[in-house]
């Protein structure tokens, strides 16, 4: 009910989970990992809820493509706000069931956006806007939001590349892309720093 919640709710919705702290317990568990370089952000979560639970650090080694990256990860033991995530779609093995919660108000969708962008999505150094996702379903969400709203209808590519569905939203239009980053930005008080920086330096030279 107000940007912020929004906002982290997409954010979670695209890079959080939800677990169980023992096998046949409830699930009361939920956790946000990032690179460590957004450890921020997850300081902002913290104080957006009062709370000071420990950031931990760690290297994430992928043996399959052969790198290592440091991420960072911020996790709470709470059935309350558990089941609360649940009931607004960020269910267990979540992946492919990603949705535009209908508990949003309309003059939030484009803070739940936000927080899934900086969750799964990007900016191109040549300006295209770009969100990932295994779930078509919040993709056409998101393309009939921005249809009805400025007029802009964008496309969505199916990849081969995993062993999962997996699918693409963008565009290579950079007014059109202006125009969504505007409006997801619009009044922003909370964003991930790196990307509004680069939204930023493709908006300057216009301004």
């Amino acid at each position: 009910d107000n940007e912020h919640k929004a906002y982290w709710l997409g954010f979670l919705m695209a890079d959080g989970c939800v677990s169980k702290t023992s096998k046949n317990g409830p699930y009361n568990r939920f956790e946000i990992n990032i690179k460590e370089e957004d450890i921020e952000l997850l300081k902002q979560f913290n104080n957006d809820m009062n709370s000071t639970y420990e950031i931990k650090t760690f290297i994430n080694k992928n043996k399959k493509r052969n790198f290592e990256s440091s991420m960072c990860c911020l996790r709470v033991n709470s059935k309350k706000m558990t089941d609360d995530l649940m009931f607004h779609g960020i269910v267990p093995n979540k992946t492919g069931k990603e949705k535009l919660p209908d508990s949003i108000p309309e003059e939030h969708i484009k803070d739940f956006i936000r927080g899934f962008f900086d969750g799964d999505g990007s900016i191109t150094s040549n300006g295209t806007f770009r969100i990932c996702s295994s779930s078509k379903k919040i993709l056409e969400s998101f393309n009939v939001y921005f249809y009805n709203i400025l007029g802009i209808k964008l496309s969505i590519y199916e990849s081969n590349t995993y062993n999962v569905p997996f699918y693409t939203f963008d565009s290579n239009n950079k007014n059109n892309n202006l125009l969504i980053l505007s409006h997801i930005y619009a009044n922003a008080t909370i964003y991930l720093d790196r990307k509004y920086k680069r939204y930023i330096k493709l908006v300057s030279p216009l301004m």
